[in-house]
């Protein structure tokens, strides 16, 4: 199974129980066009406790299994069906990010088969991996910030080009 096709149903999957959600991490780099692969896909919700009920019965959906947060301090929970590849996190409180609505207001909105999926900005992933400083984010700063760059330099050149035209 390709990660398009787990991304649809886990939409879905979302759409159905009323989860509003930020998709985060290199699932989102990637989406945002950098050239990096992960496993997972985690995910920027408002509040994993009263958010459970609702991540419980997207696992159920999924054909998956429900991994609650480790203590009452952690802030992330799994959805795993290892068969199909499918290993989604969820995070109330995603290191270096600011509120959820204020992520949201700057991520990219992609329709997937006609439901809605927010994808955090490369901005917000970029900062988001500094503060977390762990050496796999560490690994793959050059290449968020290379590719944050060269998305800027294209979208000045659109610019640049649009108004060429119309003068």
């Amino acid at each position: 199974m390709n990660a398009a096709s787990i991304l649809n149903k886990v939409v879905k999957a979302f759409d159905t129980v009323g989860l509003e959600a930020v998709i985060i991490g290199n699932a989102a780099a990637a989406i945002n066009g950098a050239p990096v692969t992960t496993l997972d896909i985690d995910f920027y919700i408002l509040n994993l406790k009263k958010s459970e009920k609702k991540i419980k019965k997207i696992a159920m959906l999924l054909n998956a299994s429900f991994v609650p947060a480790k203590n009452d301090l952690t802030t992330i929970c799994h959805i795993e069906n290892e068969e199909e590849g499918l290993f989604l996190d969820f995070n109330d409180n995603p290191t270096g990010m600011g509120s959820f609505a204020s992520v949201r207001s700057r991520s990219l909105q992609f329709e997937s088969e006609g439901t809605r999926v927010y994808v955090a900005s490369l901005t917000d992933i970029i900062a988001s991996k500094k503060k977390a400083n762990r050496l796999k984010d560490q690994a793959v700063l050059p290449i968020l910030e290379m590719t944050l760059e060269e998305t800027r330099k294209q979208e000045r050149q659109r610019r640049q080009t649009g108004r060429g035209r119309g003068t």
